[in-house]
């Protein structure tokens, strides 16, 4: 794969408010840990985990209500099982959906408080993982049996009216994973066997392409047109028109893309060898989140790493994940001050160019 060198970029923006990253509070003051595992695509609510006091004790779904980018000076506590964890939240943060410690999957919402899920027919547990805008849909997997009681891990598609269904798997003896779905939920994408796929209703569970390597879609766009995964060690954004193409890095090791925005032009993600936070804008090389953040005058005063970029608002100002802040492991968010500009993204695409051809 072809690697393209780090950019450095000035970022054109219009007039906004200061830039800032903010830390994510634990539950309580001297908490182990807290870690951000999704953004509302309105950027006003990061929902993951936070512990206790105990360095050992469980952790807990919870939920920040960040607003415009200064988090709450603690998160709330989605009333979970311990060790619970929150993957995916709607549009504007009222709908939550996750995990419970006692293996199942919930929906929560701050009107309803939790909900179980329960499992598939003839099954045992199950995890959410992703939500529509309006929260109506949630995806995720769980472990099903077929008619000769053979067990599956299978993709689901839960709705109030239909409960939890399997949407099946590419192969019918294989296993599968729903790990995202669109804003309307009309798309779901995960993997299945070795292959990245996208489901609607029409269509079924199709894959995005048979590679030599392990592939598995982990974001999609607003309207589903765009998908985001890895394949292998690399990470891949995926079009009806381009197919699968590899995303750039200079990082070696595993590269995860894990969240985009609604058009699909940012993606944030990870170097996984480096436990370092990665940011691709127009499919240009990807940079480092912490090089990104401070080209743009972002203070990381305290930070000493940003390990991963876990979710992306949809039109890209607001940015969250976790890292080691004063020796503790913390969610942040980020608030880039203005909505990435198109001139911005042109310049970085054109400069990505510009480096490639430098190299041919």
């Amino acid at each position: 794969m072809q690697r393209l060198s780090f950019l450095t970029v000035s970022f054109v923006t219009a007039a906004a408010s200061a830039q800032s990253i903010t830390v994510l509070a634990p539950f309580t003051d001297g908490g182990f840990q807290s870690a951000a595992s999704a953004m509302s695509s309105d950027g006003s609510t990061v929902v993951g985990f936070a512990s206790n006091t105990d360095y050992i004790g469980p952790y807990r779904a919870a939920i920040w209500n960040t607003g415009s980018g200064a988090a709450s000076a603690n998160p709330v506590d989605l009333g979970t099982a311990g060790y619970s964890h929150a993957h995916g939240v709607n549009q504007n943060g009222s709908i939550v959906v996750g995990v419970n410690g006692g293996g199942g999957s919930f929906r929560w919402s701050a009107s309803g408080g939790t909900q179980q899920l329960g499992s598939m027919t003839a099954g045992r547990w199950s995890t959410a993982v992703g939500v529509s805008g309006d929260g109506s849909v949630v995806v995720g997997y769980g472990n099903t049996k077929d008619q000769y009681n053979n067990e599956f891990t299978r993709a689901f598609r839960w709705t109030p009216t239909g409960g939890m269904q399997s949407i099946g798997a590419i192969s019918p003896y294989g296993n599968s994973a729903a790990l995202a779905v669109n804003s309307d939920g009309s798309v779901i994408v995960g993997e299945s066997g070795t292959q990245a796929f996208r489901w609607t209703a029409e269509t079924g569970m199709v894959g995005l392409g048979s590679l030599p390597v392990s592939c598995s879609a982990r974001a999609v766009n607003a309207d589903g047109s765009v998908i985001a995964g890895k394949a292998g060690y690399s990470a891949f954004r995926w079009t009806a028109a381009t197919g699968m193409e590899m995303l750039l890095s200079d990082f070696d090791g595993q590269i995860l893309a894990n969240a985009m925005t609604s058009d699909g032009s940012i993606i944030v993600g990870q170097a996984g060898n480096y436990y370092t936070a990665l940011i691709w804008q127009n499919s240009a090389s990807a940079v480092s989140l912490w090089n990104y953040l401070a080209e743009r005058g972002v203070s990381l005063s305290g930070w000493s790493s940003l390990t991963d970029a876990k979710g992306i608002s949809a039109d890209g100002r607001f940015i969250s994940g976790y890292g080691v802040y004063n020796g503790l492991n913390r969610g942040f968010v980020v608030d880039l001050g203005a909505v990435p500009s198109p001139a911005a993204s042109a310049l970085l695409l054109a400069s990505g160019l510009l480096a490639r051809r430098r190299r041919d």
